[in-house]
């Protein structure tokens, strides 16, 4: 695993709870995750299925789903 790519502040723990974390901000430490570790999948497909499911309750309750 190539881990110069990883942001050089990043050490794999989380800053603040993901329920606080933005949408662009899910997507980043999903990323960094990703290059950091490599092989912890389970935790990072509930991060990605939590990403997708408020992605898809914000565009429920701004009415652009329905």
């Amino acid at each position: 695993m190539d881990k110069s790519k990883v942001h050089p502040d990043f050490d794999g723990h989380l800053k603040k709870e993901i329920k606080d974390m933005t949408p662009d901000e899910k997507l980043f430490y999903l990323s960094q995750q990703i290059l950091y570790r490599g092989n912890s999948y389970v935790n990072l497909l509930l991060l990605l299925i939590n990403i997708i499911i408020t992605a898809v309750f914000k565009k429920f309750i701004s009415g652009s789903i329905l």
